[in-house]
């Protein structure tokens, strides 16, 4: 029999032989008596399953997934029941439902997708048992199931969820499968790919009309059939240089125009190669957030519902203890921090993340201190005034020092990068002003900026560099290989790349006053209609920053 020879054929391959004493078979209801027993006696009497369980499962699932899991509910009712004639508090409730009721079909639900209806179901008995009080469960529901599932930081109890629930369990299941080939393929594969985009890279295993890559559309492909005259197939014939080839996307390939803008958003990279699949990163930024992890402590702050005037009683008696203005003037700080965060989140659609935060508002605090005390007690002549304005400081010698920026422009929808590289006299080896028409996040223009900055290292043949630029939370990712954002994580693999081409190459951090003439170069760049490059004579108004940025006047011949 053909089933019996597979089953073989499977055993000479993996050296796994199937015991059928302990195997059982299942047929559909449509198979007649006589085929079933033909069936079972060609595989040495196999014995026929019928409904029941193994390890806590449905041996089988027939078609009404309702009838097959319908003992959940009678479980979890059981339960209920046991607990209705006993007193319990609302706190004790929710105990119970969250850590008793909703944890019991989660094995099953790891497994398979319940039905909407029984999880309606389940959900509905679970909230009458919490409106109601012992036998009564005809209680009015003041607040509908779906508000209190929501999370305790946005006011709600936090319950769960039992369908979004189920489809977290069964994707986590199927990334599993992705990221460890060597498992047993589920029929979730469909519901984990529905949320997959591809990543560009080099775009060689990308393919144009049958992957999902293009951000910014709902399904990610290109939308229509692919047209005869097109020999196009896969993203890497749509790039040129580490850019994207215009002219081949508006000339042939038509159907590709309407997406000009939208693969402005799409990073390719330049030297990286693809590389295996990584899961997604999330950067939740909120308040709460921040004072969680904040070095400052204030009681209350992180509750519910906060009292203001007893967070007011507290830092007003905080003033009088050791160490306590420095608590307040950090706590200043960050409240200000988060100020900027919100307005940028509101005005330029920019995220923060919640330790980037905290870190700028302690790195500013401490620069204050610092400089405070550095200061006290001295007279300020205008000398040391002009020479605090101007805190760039030259490379050690036989470096090149390299100053990145970008800026966005909200206004224009475009975006830009200024480069300026300066040896250890300050004198100018080369600048250039990148432009480009699209919508831009911060993190991500400032890693590109980086990326621009060493291909030019690298085509200038130079060999000791050093990159500043007044991004810290780029900086500190390139230095730690820790990559937080996965939006930057391609350009980031390409900048690894890129170091490697020199014998020396370092990244650090400067102040916004520290980078004064990449900032004034990206500006200017917004307003531009191509890419400029200046290499032996450049103009004079950015010959006066970089003097402004010494402190003192040079003459530069070039």
């Amino acid at each position: 029999m053909k089933v019996k020879e597979i089953m073989q054929q499977y055993g000479q391959a993996s050296e796994q032989v199937v015991n059928f004493d302990k195997s059982t078979m299942y047929f559909s209801r449509n198979t007649q008596n006589q085929v079933r027993l033909e069936i079972s006696e060609a595989l040495d009497g196999i014995r026929e399953a019928h409904s029941g369980k193994y390890l806590g499962l449905p041996m089988a699932i027939e078609r009404s997934k309702n009838q097959v899991f319908g003992y959940l509910k009678s479980k979890i009712s059981s339960k209920m029941q046991g607990w209705k004639q006993k007193t319990l508090s609302q706190r004790g409730k929710e105990v119970l439902i969250k850590s008793m009721l909703m944890a019991m079909p989660t094995y099953i639900m790891s497994c398979f997708k319940l039905p909407k209806e029984l999880c309606k179901e389940i959900s509905a008995r679970i909230a009458r048992f919490w409106w109601g009080n012992g036998n009564k469960d005809n209680k009015i529901h003041w607040i509908s199931w779906g508000r209190l599932s929501k999370v305790k930081g946005k006011g709600r109890l936090g319950f769960r969820d039992l369908e979004a629930f189920n489809l977290a369990l069964l994707a986590k299941q199927i990334w599993r499968l992705i990221t460890t080939p060597n498992l047993l393929v589920s029929r979730g594969d469909g519901l984990l790919q529905q949320g997959l985009w591809k990543r560009v890279g080099d775009g060689r295993t990308v393919k144009i009309w049958q992957d999902k890559w293009i951000i910014g559309k709902n399904n990610g492909r290109a939308s229509g059939m692919k047209p005869a005259e097109c020999q196009l197939r896969t993203v890497n014939e749509l790039i040129e240089g580490g850019k994207w080839n215009r002219t081949c996307l508006q000339t042939a390939c038509q159907s590709m125009k309407p997406y000009i803008k939208e693969l402005g958003k799409v990073i390719v990279c330049v030297v990286a190669v693809e590389r295996k699949l990584k899961p997604p990163s999330t950067c939740f930024s909120s308040a709460k957030m921040i004072w969680k992890i904040a070095p400052v402590r204030w009681e209350g702050l992180t509750e519910l519902q906060i009292n203001i005037w007893r967070l007011w009683d507290a830092v007003m008696q905080s003033a009088n203890k050791e160490q306590g203005l420095d608590r307040i003037k950090l706590t200043a700080n960050i409240l200000w921090q988060i100020w900027k965060a919100r307005n940028r989140m509101v005005f330029h659609l920019e995220s923060t993340d919640t330790k980037q935060v905290v870190d700028k508002a302690q790195l500013e605090w401490i620069e204050y201190e610092n400089e405070t005390d550095a200061n006290a007690g001295k007279q300020v002549t205008p000398e040391m005034d002009r020479q605090q304005q101007h805190c760039w400081e030259p490379p050690k010698e036989g470096v090149i020092e390299i100053n990145t920026d970008a800026a966005i422009s909200a206004r224009m929808v475009r975006t830009s990068q200024g480069i300026i590289a300066r040896n250890w006299l300050g004198k100018i080896i080369k600048a250039k002003g990148i432009s480009e028409c699209k919508q831009g996040d911060a993190s991500r223009e400032e890693s590109l900026a980086i990326r621009s900055a060493l291909v030019m290292a690298k085509d200038a043949c130079w060999t000791n560099i050093e990159v500043q630029t007044d991004s810290k939370g780029v900086v500190d990712q390139i230095n730690t290989g820790n990559v937080q954002d996965s939006n930057i994580e391609t350009v980031l693999e390409d900048i690894d790349d890129l170091r490697q081409e020199f014998d020396c190459c370092k990244f650090s951090f400067v102040p916004r006053k520290g980078n004064g003439c990449s900032h004034a170069l990206a500006q200017f760049a917004t307003k531009l209609v191509k890419n400029v490059e200046w290499e032996n004579t450049f103009p004079m108004w950015l010959i006066d920053l970089v003097r402004k940025d010494m402190g003192v006047v040079t003459p530069f011949c070039n």
